[in-house]
């Protein structure tokens, strides 16, 4: 049960309630989808930069291993 946040109160909430238990914000299933995959999109790019610094690391270490096995 993932949690989303409610556009009104901007508190968590879960994904399967019908109205937001704090201020009452109503919820159809086409909302609940719509917040789900924008904090999906931002995870998924967020995985994406974490695996452009790992790699961006390991270049860099494996030139300098290459570079000083070199002298």
């Amino acid at each position: 049960m993932p949690l989303i946040s409610c556009p009104d109160c901007h508190k968590e909430i879960s994904d399967k309630t019908p109205t937001c238990p704090h201020c009452g914000h109503p919820f159809t299933p086409h909302t609940i989808q719509g917040t789900a995959k924008t904090e999906g999109i931002f995870m998924q790019s967020l995985n994406c930069g974490c695996y452009m610094v790992l790699i961006l690391v390991g270049a860099f270490v494996l030139f300098a291993i290459l570079l000083g096995s070199s002298h």
